[in-house]
């Protein structure tokens, strides 16, 4: 029987147990701790306070993606998952809460399943970039009010982005930190992603049920 349920178990996670402990903050904006948003007709943005820079990335989605109305729920969970693949290099051997505004992409991600095909798609690469980079990852709420810099970054315009976040964070009295802009990481290792296709695909099928 134990030979049974390992032959069962995915070779790349370990087998070794560890504890697990949590210190929430209640600030939404501390050290390395990134926060996320996604807007269903925006976009994604992200960032992370490191030492004397505040690393952001942002960026808009597709037409398609805008007309075929995704999930926003799995567009939330996709911008954690950005954020982590993107900072993964910055995590290693750390406890890290991540923060975001939706609910449902807490519940999912941090229960590592879901009824939806495509958030099991982004599920599936949250545990696959934490093993990857040697962290562990825990979601959490956060009000879309305290929020601010991810929702920004997800919603201002690109032209005017950096100004926005610059004003943001005066405002914050976040004095002598530097922005930063990432480009997003879409692969690590063998794990891309890049999830639009999948999505569109997904929403297609979904339609064609409903007919």
């Amino acid at each position: 029987m134990p030979a049974e349920v390992v032959d069962t178990l995915d070779e790349r996670r370990s087998l070794q147990w560890r504890p697990t402990a949590w210190e929430i903050p209640k600030h939404p904006n501390q050290q390395y701790i990134p926060n996320t948003d996604a807007a269903g007709q925006g976009g994604y943005g992200g960032c992370l306070w490191i030492d004397d820079k505040m690393f952001y990335f942002s960026g808009e989605w597709s037409t398609e993606l805008k007309e075929a109305r995704v999930n926003i729920a799995v567009l939330e969970a996709w911008a954690v998952v950005m954020a982590a693949t993107t900072w993964g290099k910055h995590l290693h051997g750390k406890k890290v809460i991540f923060r975001s505004d939706s609910s449902p992409a807490c519940f999912c991600l941090n229960k590592l399943s879901s009824d939806l095909e495509e958030m099991n798609l982004v599920v599936n690469a949250w545990e696959d970039v934490q093993f990857h980079y040697g962290f562990e990852g825990l979601l959490v709420h956060c009000p879309g009010v305290d929020n601010v810099l991810a929702d920004l970054a997800s919603r201002a315009d690109q032209n005017g982005m950096r100004e926005a976040l610059q004003n943001e964070m005066d405002r914050q009295g976040m004095d002598g930190v530097q922005l930063v802009q990432c480009e997003v990481v879409w692969r690590v290792h063998d794990t891309n992603i890049n999830y639009e296709q999948q999505l569109l695909d997904c929403c297609r099928r979904r339609t064609n049920l409903l007919r």
